[in-house]
């Protein structure tokens, strides 16, 4: 690959100065229709793991409304599998898989990749990867905590812990997406000497 000049440079900090702008306004819906989006899919992927791991059972309860003017909160219903306690916890979705997604999307769609194809994998693909990421991340807390009390087992619960200490903090939340979309943007650019097709722009209408 090579260098970027100075103009490629300054170009590819406006664009993703302007995406990364945007993608953080505060747009009318978007709080409840990502919320809604992210407890559906974790019920689907996520809880089915967690409640393996634990004595307990968890499901995330979507809004009952997308509403104007949301939340960015994920609602974990959990109860006990032995006692059938109930109890309600809300997990950060915005900060551990929005803004992360948002970033990695921001780098993506300003980054000059060159070919449709190409830019296809890294946008699309990270989007992907970085939506289960976000999953993973705003889980972390509460696996966090449940670690503390042994639920998940010596080493399991240890290396929760440890990973949580040392993402869990602001500045991972944007490094994180840094280094996925320098790993696509690195696969890809391999991809594309191997196959030239991914050199190509999009088809012309």
């Amino acid at each position: 690959m090579q260098a970027p000049d100075r103009k490629q440079a300054i170009l590819f900090l406006s664009r993703f100065a302007i995406v990364f702008v945007g993608l953080h306004m505060p747009v009318p819906w978007l709080a409840d229709a990502y919320a809604t989006a992210y407890d559906c899919a974790a019920n689907y992927v996520l809880c089915p793991i967690l409640n393996q791991l634990s004595d307990v059972t968890m499901e995330f309860e979507p809004p009952e409304t997308i509403a104007a003017l949301g939340h960015w909160e994920g609602n974990l219903r959990i109860q006990s599998n032995v006692t059938g306690q109930v109890a309600r916890t809300n997990l950060n979705i915005r900060t551990f898989s929005y803004r992360p997604l948002a970033t990695f999307f921001a780098l993506a769609l300003s980054a000059p990749l060159g070919g449709f194809r190409r830019k296809a994998l890294v946008v699309g693909g990270g989007s992907f990867l970085m939506f289960g990421l976000g999953m993973f991340l705003s889980a972390l807390p509460i696996l966090s905590r449940f670690s503390a009390t042994g639920v998940l087992g010596v080493a399991p619960g240890l290396a929760v812990r440890t990973i949580y200490e040392a993402i869990a903090t602001p500045v991972m939340m944007y490094a994180i997406p840094l280094i996925v979309f320098l790993a696509l943007a690195v696969f890809s650019s391999r991809s594309s000497k191997q196959d030239p097709a991914f050199s190509q722009s999009a088809p012309s209408q």
